[in-house]
């Protein structure tokens, strides 16, 4: 439904600093200042994040979001602390809320769209791929749960 409204899929996110570029600011806070996520956790955590806060303002998007359970999603950090961000524009908090998998993992969200339209086919994503930890909680494992 993104796609629809936008004509264009949720840019990939991978770190804070992508995150504030994506959202056309030059710095956002994060409350409480704390480990975000650790570790392979970081990427999939601002992934989330990025696709959550975009798919949110997408109205048709945001009516499918809105029907989701509250296990789908989460606002905590990865030692269980709410996270609050801050972005300048407006002077207002909102919750860092991300998709979590049945584990409670930070799902995946990636997208690598065509640089060139020469590009071969096998060179980049068609469209983006979300992925699960699975129960393990660990990423690129055999028990990933993969989809697109």
């Amino acid at each position: 439904q993104y796609y629809t409204d936008y004509s264009a899929y949720v840019p990939q996110v991978d770190n804070q600093t992508q995150f504030n570029n994506s959202v056309g600011q030059t710095s956002t806070r994060i409350r409480p200042p704390a480990v975000h996520w650790a570790g392979d956790l970081e990427k999939p955590a601002w992934s989330g994040e990025a696709l959550y806060y975009f798919l949110r303002r997408s109205p048709n998007a945001a009516r499918i979001i809105s029907t989701l359970m509250d296990q789908a999603i989460s606002n905590k950090d990865g030692s269980g602390r709410p996270l609050v961000i801050e972005i300048p524009t407006g002077g207002t908090a909102h919750d860092l809320i991300r998709f979590v998998d049945a584990w409670g993992t930070p799902i995946r969200y990636t997208y690598d769209p065509p640089n060139d339209p020469s590009d071969p086919p096998d060179s980049y994503d068609q469209f983006p791929i979300l992925t699960s930890a699975g129960p393990d909680k660990r990423f690129d494992t055999e028990s990933d749960n993969i989809t697109n």
